[in-house]
């Protein structure tokens, strides 16, 4: 239509500009005949007075055509209009019934799945968008009046607080993912406080969201469960965890059988917070274990060592003809023996002292 209307200008200003050049053809007809006149001979202007007839009359029949054309295209643009107005109608019948409804509670299985529901429903209502503007447009261009689009007006600012509101939930889901994506045997070591400057920097955009909805409900639940999380997960860091506290700790979260420590990823305790938060006793005393473990692991090997390097220094006692070898510096002696003893005596009044009895 555009390209109908720029055609159309285009005639219109030859038109304009066709009354200089006949002027300017008169002028040359007129000094034509002086010419002859003057010398009894002339110019012969049959030829461009054909090529000017010829031109003049398609130029009205062009003019008639881009009428005729025109007239069509108004009548397309009279259903193109209904055509629309009708597609936004079932638009909002639909939205209607598929549109987030105001709830208490959203699990994350239900944002996923609202969430991709609303990218259908916003590719929709984008299509619908470009066509209201460009039909807008092509109206304006042929001079007819703005149509009205009842149903846009109903929908237009629901559909973008919404849109809004899932399009948050779209970026927070997309940031939560990518770190889902970190291997955990190395994520925990380096990086995983990244986490933590994940959710405090959410709390302030959904805290400052202009719109509360359904979607912002929901991610401040999200962000309170990791705050909460965020101790028990610095605990699954598992500094002190032995293969058997690995294996605990993946029964304790519920997670797939596939899962182990070598190939568990961050999204996996992500996943899993829910029942973190369920069982926080559980993965407390699992990293108190492990660590309780650990301390009496490292004494035991302490001893271990004392025993197979302690050397003692002999010196020989001669009495009634017979030579007794006695202990250098037994009192330092007795009493690394009494603290290695008081040492083990602690260790086996320890709850995690079971495993090392043998």
């Amino acid at each position: 239509m555009e390209e109908i209307e720029k055609m159309h200008m285009d005639a219109v200003q030859l038109g304009v500009e066709k009354e200089g050049i006949i002027r300017l053809y008169e002028g040359c007809e007129l000094k034509n005949k002086m010419i002859k006149q003057m010398k009894g001979t002339s110019m012969n202007l049959s030829e461009i007075e054909s090529m000017w007839k010829y031109f003049d009359a398609r130029l009205a029949t062009f003019q008639d055509k881009i009428q005729e054309q025109k007239g069509r295209l108004v009548l397309e643009l009279d259903n193109r209009v209904k055509s629309l107005n009708s597609d936004l109608e079932k638009m909002f019948d639909k939205w209607n019934e598929k549109k987030p409804k105001e709830r208490n509670q959203l699990t994350y299985d239900e944002a996923q799945e609202t969430s991709e529901m609303m990218k259908e429903l916003r590719m929709q209502w984008n299509d619908l968008q470009v066509r209201i503007q460009k039909t807008t447009k092509d109206c304006h261009h042929f001079g007819k009046e703005k149509p009205e689009f009842t149903y846009y007006d109903k929908m237009k600012d629901e559909l973008e607080v919404q849109n809004e509101s899932w399009g948050m939930f779209e970026t927070f889901k997309a940031e939560l993912d990518e770190m889902g994506k970190e291997e955990w045997l190395t994520y925990r070591k380096k990086a995983f406080f990244a986490f933590q400057d994940f959710f405090l920097g959410w709390t302030d955009k959904v805290k400052n969201a202009t719109n509360k909805t359904v979607v912002t409900k929901f991610l401040q639940q999200q962000i309170e469960d990791f705050k909460q999380a965020w101790p028990l997960i610095k605990l699954c860091t598992g500094e002190s965890f032995e293969k058997e506290h690995w294996r605990k700790l993946i029964t304790l979260l519920q997670l797939p059988k596939e899962v182990t420590f070598d190939n568990m990823k961050f999204s996996h305790l992500t996943d899993a917070i829910p029942v973190m938060l369920k069982k926080s006793k559980e993965i407390k005393d699992l990293s108190d274990k492990a660590q309780g473990e650990v301390t009496i692991r490292e004494a035991i090997n302490e001893l271990r060592v004392w025993c197979d390097s302690t050397e003692f220094n002999i010196s020989d006692y001669a009495s009634n003809g017979r030579t007794t070898p006695l202990i250098k510096e037994w009192k330092e002696v007795i009493t690394a023996v009494s603290d290695h003893q008081s040492l083990i005596m602690s260790l086996k009044e320890s709850r995690f002292f079971q495993g090392f009895a043998d």
